[in-house]
C-alpha cells in the first residue's frame, strides 16, 4: 500500500511540474505577444510622428509663400507710387496696379485659407492619434493586467 501511495505521489508530483511547465511557457508566450504588440505600436507612432512632421514643413513652407507673397504687395506698391511720379498715363497705370494689387490679395488670401485648412486638418489628425494611442495604451494595460494576474493565479 505505501509503494502504491508513493507511486501516486510520484505521478501526481509529475503532473504538477508539468502544468507547472506549462503554465510557464504559455505565460512566455503572452508576454512576448505582448511585447511584439507594444514595439508595432511603437513603430506606429514613430511613423505618424514623422507624416505629422513632413505636414509642418508644408505647413511652414506655405506661410513663407504667404510671406513672399506680402513682401511682392509691398514692393509693388512701393513701385506704383514711383510710377505715378513717372508716366503721364497715370489713371491707366493706377488702374493696372489695383487690378493687380486685388489679385495678390485674393492669392493671398486663398493661400491664407489653404495654409489655415492644412493646419486644422493637421491639428485634427494630431487629435485622432492622440485618442488611437490612447486607446491601444489602454488596451495594452489591460492585456499586461489580464496576464499579471494569470501568473499571479499560477
Amino acid at each position: 500500500l505505501r509503494s502504491e501511495v508513493e507511486a501516486r505521489f510520484v505521478e501526481e508530483l509529475r503532473t504538477m511540474r508539468h502544468d507547472q511547465r506549462l503554465a510557464s511557457e504559455t505565460a512566455e508566450r503572452r508576454q512576448a505577444q505582448v511585447q511584439d504588440l507594444f514595439r508595432e505600436q511603437q513603430q506606429a507612432c514613430s511613423k505618424i510622428e514623422s507624416e505629422l512632421a513632413e505636414e509642418l514643413h508644408v505647413l511652414t513652407e506655405w506661410q513663407a509663400s504667404v510671406r513672399s507673397l506680402q513682401d511682392i504687395e509691398a514692393s509693388e506698391e512701393m513701385a506704383k507710387m514711383e510710377l505715378q511720379d513717372q508716366l503721364p498715363l497715370r489713371s491707366e497705370v493706377e488702374a493696372r496696379f489695383a487690378e493687380e494689387l486685388r489679385t495678390m490679395r485674393h492669392d493671398q488670401r486663398l493661400a491664407s485659407e489653404a495654409v489655415e485648412r492644412s493646419r486644422e486638418d493637421i491639428e485634427a489628425f494630431g487629435e485622432s492619434v492622440q485618442v488611437e494611442l490612447q486607446g491601444q495604451h489602454t488596451s495594452r494595460c489591460e492585456v499586461e493586467a489580464r496576464l499579471a494576474e494569470e501568473l499571479r493565479t499560477m
